[in-house]
């Protein structure tokens, strides 16, 4: 059978490689795939956060919106679409401005759900109490919003301590910075040193 397909010009194709077949796949747009997904948890963000006094069980449905989301968008960009082209960005940019408006815009909405709205709850307080209790709620949570920032750094410290580290290796190895007390450096008067780099136990390197 193989001889009657070859004298006929016809073979077997070669099988296409990995890279060949996410070739052919859906290009993922580096521009408009991140705004729509971040638009997309915006959106979320905004009903689970200003109306949940309203529904309490908002958050566990999001939770489990959210879990499924992952899942899907994970099987969508490794079996269906081209792999997006790596970005070296420093944070998410404006849309973290977007959802810390949507967190202030959650306490004032949810304060005054709770304080004018549910009446079962402020039936016996009047409406100057209700205002206290109104103001009294958004200054609360907005000092609590504040202090969570500041307790929580932006940077790990185990990070930071590596990219120093790796600042202070690539001064004194490749661009030979002198030490203040080192007259060697300040001479110029430098010899090749064995330099090794071993991985410690917790994962880093010393």
């Amino acid at each position: 059978k193989k001889r009657e397909k070859s004298e006929k010009g016809t073979s077997n194709p070669k099988p296409l490689s990995q890279a060949e077949k996410e070739y052919c796949y859906e290009e993922y747009d580096n521009m408009t795939g991140p705004l729509n997904d971040y638009a997309e948890l915006a959106i979320q963000f905004g009903f689970l956060n200003l109306f949940v006094s309203a529904f309490p069980l908002t958050p566990l449905l999001g939770l489990i919106n959210n879990w499924v989301e992952i899942r899907s968008d994970g099987f969508k960009l490794l079996t269906q679409m081209q792999r997006p082209t790596p970005a070296k960005v420093e944070d998410i940019g404006t849309w973290q401005v977007v959802f810390n408006l949507m967190n202030c815009a959650g306490v004032i909405t949810n304060a005054a759900i709770l304080c004018f709205t549910m009446d079962q709850l402020m039936e016996d307080l009047e409406m100057y109490q209700r205002v206290w209790l109104f103001f009294t709620i958004q200054v609360t949570m907005f000092g609590f919003m504040y202090l969570l920032s500041e307790a929580v750094p932006d940077v790990p410290v185990e990070v930071e301590i590596q990219l120093q580290r790796t600042e202070f290796l690539v001064d004194k190895i490749i661009n030979q910075v002198a030490d203040e007390d080192d007259p060697k450096f300040r001479s110029h008067d430098t010899k090749d040193v064995c330099f090794e780099i071993f991985p410690h136990p917790t994962g880093s390197f010393v």
